[in-house]
This record gives structure tokens, sequence and C-alpha cells, in this order.
């Protein structure tokens, strides 16, 4: 019999979307496949306290035991191994965090599967370890993953209203702020058009999920792809409300309006900055009036919009930051705004000193509404002052909270 697995998503300060652990979810549903039980806990939504999933542990025959973890989820990761270990348990570090830090992971786990880990923890488990740190293995075809089932599901909380799933992995930008390429595959891969309607009609019936999120870096990139889905969901009379994220540049009248007729009714759009300099640094491949036309576009198909803006990126500036808080109160649309954070892994983290300074040197305390980096000549009282500022010109709260994508999707 092939040993039962636990998978535990670490609990972070980490208030942005409301999103179920698609990373587990999806090693779990691969796993199952070939034979393994699993088990899956989420510390950050689910209300697995310590005491529940030892007493899950100890309760049935598991044989190893993987954490996943971004950085902002690393102190409770450390936390539950700790007491892991006291359970002689195998330990198995996974996420975003421990496939940059590996090193870090083997000092408070046994094993640490970098980046995509579907294939390498399989093999891991079925012809034994082979090293102390497994290198990625991404998948060519996404819809090798089964759906997951309701079982598996039940365990976590759904979000009936605003339910994030992802169709895709990877984005061909290359922005500063994101992950580096060397950290992630270039190719992307797409779960076909059949997979995604077939996993929403399940959580729709099966768990009353009236509206979706596509967490895609950009959903709208390959149009025939997106025009497929959007086909796929009429034909089957999917009565959903969908949102998902766009790019500056992608200016298709034909496309956002067989989204609208589709179901979408509201796209994200990552504006950041209203300075062409500052856009340029964050090699964000748009300019101030590719977001204007693009806007234009998108308003047309009667898509409602919902913009992001960040502010503190290398190069900002007084006159930059005015720049921004004119194109917010010009554009008059609903949405949030950030500080840039110096994310480990990114090309900002590693240019950001020549332009500035690192404030906040826990990078588990990094997140959106914390200034943690200050560029040369700024402070962060003026930085506050306008990052406020702009949130009260597109109807944000100072006050970072997980409610705004919901309106996206109504």
């Amino acid at each position: 019999m092939n040993p039962e697995i636990y998978l535990i998503r670490a609990y972070g300060r980490d208030d942005g979307f409301r999103c179920v652990p698609w990373g587990i979810i999806s090693i779990a549903s691969y796993l199952k496949k070939y034979g393994h039980k699993l088990l899956i806990a989420d510390r950050k939504e689910g209300g697995y306290s310590l005491r529940r999933i030892t007493r899950e542990i100890r309760g049935r025959d598991i044989a190893c035991v993987g954490v996943s973890a971004m950085t902002c989820q690393s102190q409770d990761a450390a936390f539950l191994c700790g007491h892991l270990k006291k359970m002689n348990k195998n330990i198995i570090l996974g996420g975003l965090h421990y496939s940059i830090y590996p090193d870090e992971g083997l000092k408070i786990g046994d094993y640490v599967f970098k980046g995509e880990a579907e294939q390498s923890l399989l093999s891991f488990l079925q012809n034994g370890p082979a090293a102390k740190v497994y290198e990625p293995r991404p998948l060519l075809s996404l819809d090798d993953i089964p759906l997951p089932d309701e079982e598996l599901m039940k365990r976590l909380y759904v979000n009936k209203s605003n339910f994030t799933i992802m169709t895709s992995r990877g984005c061909p930008y290359a922005c500063s702020f994101c992950l580096d390429r060397k950290y992630r595959p270039d190719k992307i891969r797409y779960h076909s058009a059949s997979y995604i309607c077939d996993l929403m009609e399940m959580m729709n019936k099966s768990f009353g999920v009236a509206g979706f999120f596509i967490g895609d870096d950009v959903f709208t990139i390959k149009k025939n792809r997106a025009m497929e889905i959007c086909g796929e969901i009429r034909k089957r009379g999917l009565k959903v409300t969908i949102g998902c994220f766009t790019h500056s540049g992608i200016d298709d009248l034909e496309l956002y309006e067989e989204m609208k007729a589709s179901g979408f009714s509201g796209v994200s759009l990552g504006v950041e900055s209203g300075c062409d300099e500052v856009l340029q640094a964050m090699n964000k491949h748009q300019t101030v009036a590719q977001i204007r036309k693009t806007i234009e576009v998108i308003k047309k198909s009667g898509l409602r919009i919902n913009v992001m803006f960040m502010v503190g990126n290398i190069l900002e500036t007084e006159d930059s930051l005015k720049a921004t808080l004119a194109l917010a109160r010009e554009l008059c649309l609903n949405g949030w705004v950030s500080y840039a954070q110096p994310f480990a892994g990114t090309a900002f983290r590693e240019d950001c000193l020549k332009y500035g300074r690192i404030i906040n040197n826990n990078p588990a305390a990094y997140w959106n509404d914390r200034i943690s980096f200050v560029p040369n000549g700024l402070s962060t009282r003026r930085l506050r002052y306008y990052r406020d500022k702009i949130a009260l010109t597109i109807k944000a709260p100072v006050n970072w909270t997980t409610k705004i994508i919901s309106r996206i999707i109504g």
C-alpha cells in the first residue's frame, strides 16, 4: 500500500486573494492519480490549528508531511516543522520561499522541492530519496492533473462569490517586482477549455460557487485560447460571473466583447505608475499612453475595470508620485494601491540598494500595505501621503483589505 501524505499551506499575514492553496491541491490531485492517499490542510483560511493537525497526523498512518510557504508564511512553516520533528515524520518543504532559500528549508526539514513539484515528488515517493534538494520538473500538459475531488475540497474554505482558479502557469513578462525567470519556467502552459469549464461546473454544482476569479498572471495573453474558453462557457450555459487580469497593450475589442458576453464582468489592470521612466525601470513593457488606450478599449466592451497602482519603486520621485496621483484622478476607476516590496528572487530586490534603502529587514513581514523600501530622495512620510491619496482617489481602503477583488466580479 502506498504511504499517506499530509500537505499543509502555512499561515502568513498576506491579505491579498482569498485563494485556495492550488499548489498543494494540484500536487495532491496528481499523486492521488497514482494511488497515493492525501490529506491537505490550509493554515491560512481553513482553521487548521496545530492541535487539529497534530491530532489528524497521529490518528493516521502518515509517511511524510509537506509544508508549503511563501516568504510571508515562512515563520509559521518553521513553527510547524519544530512540532512535526517531535513526531518523527519526514518533513518536506516546498513553495516559493524554499524554492529561493532551499538551505533554509533543510534547517527545519528533511527535503526541499523547488518550483513545480508534482513529478519530482511522485518520483521521490516511488523510488525513495535521491537528493536533499529537488529541482523543478514542470508539467508540459497541465491537464495531466486531475480535477480535485470533492472530499479534498471539503477540507478547504471555499469563497462562493469569488473563488480563484488558475487556468495556466507562466507569464511572458518579466516585471522587476515579480519572481525572476530563473525561478520559473519560460514556457507558458495552459489547461484546456474543457478542463477549466469542468472545474467551474463542478465547483458551481457541488459547492454553490457563483463567482470566479482567474488568477493567471495575464489571462488575455493568448486570444484564441481565451475565446475558446468563453465559447465553452456559453455552450454549457454556465451561469457564473468571472474576473481576470489583463495587461496594457492587449487592446482587442472583439476579445473583451466575447468575454463580456460569456459571463466576465470585469478585468484588473496593473497600471502601477503614471510616470514612463518608473514604468521602464519596472520593466513593465507599457507606457502611460498605452494604459490610456487599453482602458478606452475595455470600456467600450462594457467590462468593469479595476486598476492597480504601486508606489515606492526604483526611480520614484516626488514628481513621479504626483504624476501617478494625477493619472489615478484622470482614470476615475476603482482599484487598489500597494507599496513596492523587495521580495527575494526579484530583480527589484537585486537592484534596490542602488536606488534607496531597505527599512524592513524581516522578509517574512513584507506585504503590500507596509513600507519596506524607501527610494533615494523620498521619506516614509511622503510615500504614505501619496499612497493614501491614491487609495482615496480609487476608492480603495487605506488599510489593505481582502474585499477589493470582489468589486471586479460584483
